[in-house]
């Protein structure tokens, strides 16, 4: 892990911020506004791109853009209230959580993007930033209004150190390796052999082994009490280039727990914390909206207690309802799981089921036949996904993951990891400078976990898997918008496509971020420039993050009728789940309604 000076960053931040406000020295040129918010470390990227595009594509195109920062707890008020004026900016950076709420005041930019502009972007960062306003969806047909500056994924950031001192072997081998890596013919990815970390033990291709008592939760809502602490010469290992499944990152959780764990070197108070459910759901095929029709007809589905479903290896599959055709890995989508007719009103139950004119429907007798057929796999519901996470936390649960109040405003759930609180952390990629210049110890990251089970789970050496989901997680993207009520349009358009493409995201990554262009990836992940060794995992997250569920209508209203039940209550172990579920699905749907 490199270790950086945070004088230096301090002091490098400062000077770009002052070159970044800069008045151009030369007259003549067209000034483009360009309003951004962040961090320090944020702005003066934002400032170090600015200076670059000044002093090559401004150039030559006799363009200045004048990097204006603003402060975040207002921005949005900021937007609005400038719209409409000639002293508001020409481009502003927009984060997914607020696109859809600023939608009126965008400039479209279809009619400025030339052909393959954007075939250099990750798609699942493009996509998020097109949106039909009239029934509130984003599809392939939907305009585009912005172009991503970053994605800022997130991943799993673990506390190196700690691992080590909890006895636990810290290998980097990726699963195509692991066959040289066991017969000692090959090092990792750090130029250690078996050898070299005094391992015998044919180490399978799991992201968390351990040779005698593995962890399996064998009950949909478990405290873990069927968990088996380490035992003397039990050999335990982490791969951190092999996602963990849920009973894996709970295992290693509860060991890295001190309240939990016998290991008296274990240096942290809990195991695993992650303030999000998206990565569950997704990773069986679930999520907590689902549009009913395709235009904009949203239900409701966190408590959703029907199987998933995910196409088996050289199989595809093509939804009776929707006509969609599925690839091998891709999991079904709701309406065409359920046994629903076009102009069916389905009605979602507050135990999780569904019903249709009073009469309680269940699978579609198709996909039941092509999972019989070995066409489809089934995997766990929704509501099963999400149980699992909410179980983390609490005396009720596993009580590997902190309370919500742990992080108060003076406490972030980052400065809880570089402080030494937390072994595995779920975050995002804006934290790495922060985490480097402020930890005290190794650290790293690795894949998130994902929905996975073993032919024979109990057995420690089994790495045959029965069933997997998707590898799923969210990113916290931020994209550059033209203000509708701006002069310069088309010089505006071009400082985002500078900014957002290929020589943009160079000065981007050269500050510390992870670029947002596919040419980009591997050079960056292996530059030895980036702030953790282990990046490549972070920059492959790109092909599939999506945005969270505050990207899905033009406000929050409908997520906080149940987030904050669901953060002050159920998580405290104040409520069960099935009361939570029996109250907030219809309020939710009620409130949903209205959009």
């Amino acid at each position: 892990m490199k270790r950086r000076l945070l004088a230096l960053l301090l002091t490098a931040a400062s000077v770009l911020a002052l070159a970044g406000c800069t008045d151009p020295a030369a007259a003549g040129k067209t000034t483009v506004k360009l309003w951004v918010y962040g961090d320090t470390t944020t702005i003066a990227a934002y400032n170090a791109m600015g200076d670059a595009f000044n002093a090559t594509a401004g150039e030559e195109e006799g363009i200045y853009v004048r990097v204006i920062p603003k402060p975040e707890s207002n921005y949005e008020t900021l937007i609005a209230n400038s719209v409409t004026s000639s002293r508001g900016p020409d481009v502003f950076a927009v984060s997914d959580r607020y696109f859809k709420t600023y939608a009126d005041y965008y400039e479209p930019l279809d009619g400025y993007i030339g052909e393959g502009v954007t075939d250099d972007l990750y798609a699942s960062t493009v996509e998020r930033y097109r949106y039909n306003r009239e029934n509130n969806t984003s599809d392939e047909n939907s305009v585009q209004y912005a172009l991503p500056v970053d994605h800022n994924p997130t991943t799993l950031y673990y506390n190196e150190d700690a691992l080590r001192a909890a006895g636990i072997v810290v290998i980097s081998v990726d699963e195509e390796d692991l066959d040289a890596f066991n017969a000692g013919t090959q090092a990792d990815r750090t130029g250690k052999t078996k050898a070299d970390y005094g391992l015998t033990d044919t180490i399978p291709a799991k992201g968390f082994y351990r040779s005698m008592y593995p962890f399996v939760k064998n009950e949909r809502i478990s405290n873990g009490s069927n968990w088996h602490a380490p035992v003397t010469g039990e050999v335990l290992v982490f791969n951190n280039r092999i996602p963990m499944s849920w009973d894996e990152i709970e295992d290693i959780g509860m060991i890295m727990t001190r309240s939990r764990s016998n290991i008296p070197s274990v240096t942290t108070d809990y195991g695993f914390y992650t303030e999000w459910w998206f990565n569950y759901g997704w990773s069986v095929g679930g999520n907590c909206l689902a549009d009913m029709t395709g235009n904009g007809d949203w239900t409701f589905t966190l408590g959703d207690d029907t199987p998933n479903y995910i196409v088996a290896e050289g199989q595809t599959y093509t939804g009776i309802y929707t006509g969609t055709v599925y690839s091998e890995g891709e999991t079904i989508g709701f309406t065409d799981r359920l046994d629903i007719d076009e102009g069916d009103e389905v009605i979602a139950e507050n135990d999780g089921t569904y019903t249709v004119g009073g009469v309680k429907i269940g699978i579609r007798g198709d996909v039941s036949e092509k999972c019989e057929a070995g066409v489809l796999t089934e995997l766990p519901s929704t509501k099963e996904a999400f149980t699992r996470f909410a179980m983390l936390a609490g005396e009720g649960g596993l009580n590997i993951c902190p309370y919500p109040s742990a992080f108060a405003s003076s406490q972030s759930s980052s400065n809880y990891f570089y402080s030494g609180k937390v072994a595995f952390l779920v975050e995002r990629a804006v934290y790495l400078k922060q985490i480097d210049s402020s930890a005290r110890f190794d650290w790293n990251v690795a894949p998130l976990p994902v929905y996975k089970e073993y032919t024979d789970p109990a057995d420690p050496s089994c790495d045959e898997v029965l069933r997997k989901g998707i590898q799923s997680g969210h990113s916290d993207g931020i994209a550059l918008a033209i203000r509708i009520g701006s002069e310069v349009k088309e010089e505006s358009y071009k400082v985002i496509e500078w900014f957002c493409t290929a020589e943009g995201q160079k000065v981007w990554a050269e500050n510390g971020f992870v670029p947002n262009c596919i040419s980009l990836g591997k050079e960056y992940a292996e530059s030895g420039e980036a702030l953790a060794d282990n990046i490549g995992v972070m920059v492959d997250s790109l092909e599939y993050e999506q945005p969270g569920d505050w990207w899905y209508m033009k406000d929050r209203a409908w997520i906080e009728i149940w987030s904050k039940p669901l953060n002050n209550e159920v998580r405290y172990g104040r409520m069960t789940l099935d009361e939570f579920f029996s109250t907030y699905i219809s309020e939710t749907n009620t409130l949903l309604k209205g959009y």
